[in-house]
């Protein structure tokens, strides 16, 4: 019922305060969804969170490793960037065995879980066209194990995305946190980075 035709109507004078909790619903006053710390309403708009690095551990004797980032803003258009190189600063070959081909960082989840993190041409290849920050169903792995292989003074070089992981985050973004993604190079040991989310 529209709530002018029952203000103008003394008949129907005992229903007005039913009508005016009619008006505010269809008029648009409604709470905003604030499950996992979003708003489905307003998360500044465009619902874009801004993703910085804030820890890198130490290198993995006789692994260096450096780490560039691109870009910062997660959205529903842009997608954060790092580039990832790994050199073997030793005088011996170095290999470790991944599921996948050769590239720098074979991690692709975080802990807490929600962001997912892929090489550029799976991470383009892979994302959802759907309403808020950037997603994809996860990054699968290749069911096969091959051997990553630096010599002496040679380097790996990888470009990659890092985005929402809508197997685990149902809300349009995910909630503002430290994130950690790591991957253990065999016997050389483990090396990662932390990443903070926030709303931009």
């Amino acid at each position: 019922m529209d709530r002018r035709t029952c203000l103008g109507s003394i008949a129907l004078s005992g229903i007005l305060s039913l009508c005016g909790c009619l008006g505010d619903i269809t008029d648009g006053g409604h709470e905003p969804d604030m499950s996992n710390g979003n708003s489905k309403d307003s998360n500044n708009g465009n619902h874009e969170m801004n993703l910085s690095i804030v820890d890198i551990d130490d290198g993995l004797d006789p692994l260096s490793f450096e780490l560039d980032q691109i870009s910062s803003i997660l959205s529903e258009d842009d997608v954060p960037w790092i580039d990832i190189r790994v050199e073997n600063t030793g005088n011996s070959t170095v290999s470790w065995l991944q599921a996948e081909t050769d590239f720098a960082f074979p991690a692709t989840s975080t802990t807490p879980l929600g962001l997912a993190i892929g090489s550029e041409r799976k991470i383009e290849g892979m994302l959802k066209d759907e309403k808020g920050c950037n997603r994809v169903d996860g990054i699968p792995k290749d069911d096969i194990s091959v051997e990553t292989v630096i010599e002496p003074e040679e380097y790996l070089q990888d470009r990659y995305g890092i985005v929402t992981d809508s197997r685990n985050i149902d809300d349009l973004c995910p909630p503002p946190d430290t994130y950690r993604t790591e991957y253990t190079y065999d016997d050389l040991g483990t090396w990662g980075f932390d990443i903070s989310l926030q709303h931009a």
